[in-house]
């Protein structure tokens, strides 16, 4: 399970850094209350992960919500919660963590302390969301290029450097100056 405060940079604007520093303290002896020390980790920042059994866990993130509100004299911020079940074994504890991280980030812009399930969507739309920074940058390089005419004659002395995986991304350039010169 990851925990992420929303907001935590305008805390420490409006209470000053040793005001987050408070916050911060008061969630992990709250986690740890709920959860126990041995299965509480703080990865930085505000950023804390807990391992622990899913039988209950929703009515404890529900009640501990609820114990977030009177956190630090009640100067507090709400929690975005994610999870994930690691229901197939041999899961890296890396990978669970990222993954939970996944799920926390899905209700970034929330000013209400919530949770959120990983799935299998979340990973595809994270694939996807890469695939199309890359493809942007490429587009945005191609922007950039105010003459092909060098491209064109080192295009093949540039894929005979690239490595296997960046074929690809040299033929895509190839593909989008060929699409603006016929409007296709």
């Amino acid at each position: 399970v990851y925990f992420d405060f929303c907001g935590m940079t305008a805390f420490n604007r409006k209470y000053g850094y040793a005001g987050g520093d408070n916050l911060i303290r008061s969630l992990s002896g709250l986690l740890i209350s709920y959860f126990g020390k041995e299965n509480c980790t703080r990865f930085a920042q505000d950023n804390f992960g807990v391992y622990t059994s899913t039988d209950g866990l929703e009515a404890k993130l529900k009640k501990l919500f609820t114990e977030c509100l009177n956190l630090n004299e009640g100067k507090t911020l709400p929690l975005r919660v994610g999870i994930y079940v690691d229901d197939k074994d041999g899961v890296e504890i890396g990978v669970a963590c990222d993954r939970a991280k996944m799920a926390c980030n899905v209700n970034q812009r929330t000013q209400a302390s919530v949770y959120e399930y990983f799935s299998e969507a979340l990973l595809v739309e994270a694939k996807e969301s890469e695939k199309e920074k890359y493809r942007l940058a490429y587009t945005n390089r191609l922007t950039e290029l105010p003459n092909f005419g060098w491209f064109e004659k080192e295009i093949p002395e540039i894929i005979k450097k690239f490595p296997q995986e960046r074929k690809a991304g040299a033929f895509f350039i190839v593909k989008m100056k060929s699409q603006r010169m016929t409007g296709t």
